[in-house]
């Protein structure tokens, strides 16, 4: 579903409309709510799907700018990305080549 967010947790899910810059950064509003209050949720987003956890007591460094991630991460595959950097890169609105791009340097 194009421009429609699926946000899921333990015991239900949630639907955002994800068209605009505006749209997502509501979304990105949500996604901390949800990870922040059950610890783990799935993104699925323009058919990409991340995870998004609570940062573990280990310090752990942003697969894309190296820094020491925040309190959530965003987990895309088996890299993780701060909250910058995924906001940054593919959540930011229009930007559906991102992770082409990305697996391309990860690789």
């Amino acid at each position: 579903m194009r421009g429609i967010a699926r946000i899921s947790f333990r015991g239900g899910s949630l639907l955002v409309t994800a068209r605009t810059p505006y749209d997502r950064e509501v979304l990105l509003e949500h996604v901390d709510q949800y990870s922040s209050r059950h610890g783990t949720i799935e993104l699925e987003l323009d058919r990409q799907r991340w995870r998004v956890t609570l940062a573990s007591a280990e310090a752990q460094a942003c697969t894309e700018c190296h820094h020491q991630l925040d309190n959530l991460t965003y987990w895309f595959g088996d890299n993780r990305l701060c909250g910058r950097c995924a906001r940054r890169g593919p959540l930011r609105a229009g930007d559906r080549d991102w992770a082409r791009s990305f697996w391309k340097q990860a690789g």
